[in-house]
């Protein structure tokens, strides 16, 4: 994962800082172990981190502001229940504040069971973190709400959404429409247009990718996912949105893949 080294609003950044970026590698083992690659020393570094009773989802993590939020939830229900937060030049240190959890906003529906039946999806649309969510009723149609994430330029702290629930002032619901057509039960968001906010990405029968301009209200298919007669699961789907530029400088090799070698 990719992240750019700035945190701070992406309107407000020089031209030089956002050329600054951070690789990621987390694997997942008993603990979390990542490997970090900074640009502005040229070197990777190498560390360990865990958090309790909660799991990572499915869902691919989304690099936004030099932090790293992925959607975590209880891996006994098989549920998305909030957000964490990583902040990877705190891996280093074995800072304690590393990470910190974000609730959902207090409009999304959830339940028990498989994490895929809420369809909950983390994107980036012009450098802000976005949350959707589709719920899918056979008889009214669909309904999708988007929010976005209100930054606070002047404290990166999210804490007090543990305290409170704070949702008000963190989200803001962008798009809330209920849609009485093009009805299918396995339809999912796979992905947010990076610089049209109205605009999001869908995925029908498995296979065929649309895209959806929520305020004109057009659906158009742009793609199709290839058939190997095994069958595509959205679990298995993984999106990034390309914000960043061609590297301005060469990367070392990772100390992990020297350790393999050897």
């Amino acid at each position: 994962m990719v992240l750019s080294k700035s945190s701070e609003a992406p309107l407000s950044r020089t031209l030089e800082e956002k050329h600054l970026y951070a690789i990621v590698v987390i694997i997942v083992m008993v603990d979390f172990y990542a490997v970090t690659y900074c640009s502005e020393i040229g070197k990777w570094s190498e560390s360990t981190f865990s958090f309790r009773q909660r799991s990572l989802n499915y869902n691919t993590p989304v690099a936004c502001n030099g932090l790293l939020y992925w959607l975590v939830g209880n891996p006994d229900e098989q549920t998305a229940d909030g957000i964490f937060v990583f902040d990877p030049s705190k891996f280093t240190n074995h800072n304690p504040n590393y990470s910190h959890f974000i609730n959902f906003p207090s409009g999304l529906l959830q339940r028990k069971g498989r994490s895929s039946e809420i369809k909950v999806r983390l994107g980036l649309v012009r450098g802000q973190l976005r949350l959707s969510q589709l719920h899918i009723n056979k008889r009214k149609g669909f309904v999708l709400k988007v929010w976005e994430l209100n930054y606070d330029n002047n404290s990166n702290n999210y804490n007090n959404s543990d305290n409170d629930d704070g949702t008000s002032r963190m989200w803001a619901l962008v798009h809330h429409v209920r849609v009485k057509k093009w009805i299918d039960e396995r339809q999912h968001v796979i992905a947010f247009h990076p610089e049209n906010g109205n605009v999001i990405f869908l995925l029908f029968n498995r296979r065929d990718i649309y895209q959806y301009d929520i305020g004109e209200e057009i659906m158009e298919k742009v793609g199709q996912l290839p058939d190997d007669g095994r069958g595509i699961y959205v679990e298995n789907i993984r999106t990034y949105t390309l914000a960043h530029p061609l590297w301005p400088t060469p990367i070392s090799t990772c100390p992990s893949a020297s350790v393999s070698k050897s």
